[in-house]
């Protein structure tokens, strides 16, 4: 692009520039907004720092167009965020420094490429040192952020992470970073506009995904050596997405081992958090990378452990309420009768007496399925399971049809049982027993779904368990 400079106005040919008010944003053209402008204004959310500008102009308009849109932007002491339709990176960063200049404002444009995420985020990325920056008259040109609007964990430290290891790299995501095989370019690129599109930019939530389905797993050491480069503030903002395998022993958790890894507290979504940035539903995710249910525990937070000592069951950081209308009487635990609370636990929900019962870490500790919900009751004796039995049949009834037919009802003295059995094979695995090396299950161990017959199986388009929002799972559906 030419060098942008004053003309006297007797020589500038008569330029007549339209604009429209379209969401937040001012669009500025010669004619006819295109759809392309259309589309990025609408999806723009608002900016309370800038004015939002949408120059929609052919990339072979005159050099003299630009002083008719200096023209325009005269009026206002806010600085001004610009996004130009088809324009290269070396003429957005020219006309960025330029328009600051002439109009004595801070301009903010992207340099780079510009990728619209979930919620109207848009992120600019092509590589080391690129994203939204900041020009100010007398100075020199600053990096701003690689996103719109910039979340608090937003640092030029975490843009330069990623290479991992030999294995394993580090992508950047709108949302956050997705740590993934370095190879399997096929497969990654299936999952890549899944995690673009679908996973939400939180302004206070850092989103580390982890893997892709149709990848070897990873290794737990590269997501610890990640984490560990990570800056100390922006640390406890994390959060972890099980996205595809990840090597772990058996019977762990990822969030268990990398506690005890890391030494401190690590926050885990149960699933995919899809939906709005200020409160995502979050779906499981099933091994394919297909979605399924609508999750009441949402975020799970785990404690690190001495080596020896038994491990706490991990405690809840975000759950939604199960059932409208109820009574929080402590997190996460609603009063549903004088004699019943409602828990909400990962594996669902939980139907027990509103005083503490034996073995609940046990019920706490027990990972959502990916494919069914489980109502757990409470069944010490006849008479109590009759009368926790009654009551999750009614929460059961609650439930929209695409709910019910994901959810089981089962009681808690069997999901004791299976876990109680897997635990033992776990540490037996543990202690490197090679006569057990990959034992399964044998058919002896209560199934967790025995206490109830099938309600048929869970399919991608029935898949919102709870009707918190309208969710689409085509973005998540295999390709």
């Amino acid at each position: 692009m030419p060098h942008l400079h004053r003309r006297r106005a007797r020589e500038l040919p008569a330029i007549e520039l339209t604009q429209h008010t379209v969401g937040y944003a001012l669009v500025i053209g010669t004619g006819d907004m295109t759809s392309e402008a259309q589309s990025l204004a609408l999806s723009l959310v608002d900016d309370p720092e800038h004015d939002l500008v949408v120059v929609d102009l052919p990339v072979d308009c005159p050099i003299s167009v630009w002083d008719a849109v200096a023209t325009e932007l005269r009026r206002g002491s806010r600085g001004v965020r610009i996004m130009l339709c088809g324009w290269s990176r070396q003429a957005t960063a020219l006309v960025g420094q330029w328009l600051s200049e002439r109009l004595n404002r801070m301009i903010v444009v992207p340099d780079g490429a510009v990728v619209q995420g979930a919620g109207g985020t848009l992120f600019v990325n092509s590589g080391w040192n690129t994203g939204w920056v900041r020009f100010q008259p007398g100075h020199a040109p600053q990096w701003e952020a690689k996103r719109f609007p910039r979340p608090s964990w937003e640092s030029l430290a975490i843009a330069e992470l990623s290479l991992i290891s030999s294995a394993t790299a580090a992508e950047l995501l709108p949302a956050g970073v997705w740590i993934r095989s370095r190879d399997h370019e096929e497969s990654l690129a299936q999952s890549r506009p899944r995690l673009v599109d679908s996973l939400p930019c939180q302004p206070e939530i850092l989103s580390i995904v982890l893997g892709s389905p149709g990848t070897p797993p990873l290794a737990i050491e590269d997501v610890t050596r990640f984490c560990m480069m990570l800056p100390d503030d922006i640390r406890p903002k994390v959060r972890f997405v099980e996205y595809g395998p990840i090597m772990l022993p058996a019977g762990g958790t990822f969030g268990q081992r990398m506690a005890d890894q890391l030494g401190s507290e690590v926050v885990c979504y149960t699933g995919m958090p899809v939906g709005p940035a200020n409160c995502p539903d979050v779906f499981t995710v099933r091994p394919d990378g297909v979605l399924g249910w609508n999750t009441f525990a949402q975020q799970v937070a785990y404690q690190s452990q001495n080596r020896g000592n038994p491990a706490a069951a991990p405690g809840l950081r975000a759950y939604r309420r199960p059932v409208p209308g109820l009574t929080e009487i402590a997190p996460a635990v609603y009063e549903y009768a004088p004699d019943v609370v409602l828990e909400v636990v990962q594996s669902g929900l939980w139907v027990r007496p509103p005083y503490e019962v034996a073995n609940a870490a046990t019920i706490r500790a027990t990972p959502a399925d990916p494919v069914e919900q489980l109502i757990v009751f409470e069944a010490a004796d006849a008479e109590q399971a009759g009368r926790m039995r009654m009551v999750g049949e009614h929460v059961f009834d609650q439930f929209d049809q695409p709910t019910r037919s994901i959810s089981r009802l089962i009681s808690a003295s069997t999901v004791r049982t299976a876990r109680i059995s897997v635990a033992g094979r776990a540490l037996l695995a543990e202690m490197e027993l090679s006569a057990l090396d990959g034992f399964e299950p044998t058919s002896d161990i209560p199934h967790p779904m025995a206490d109830s017959p099938p309600t048929g199986p869970a399919t991608t388009e029935s898949l919102n368990a709870g009707a918190a929002s309208a969710v689409s799972m085509e973005a998540f559906a295999p390709t």
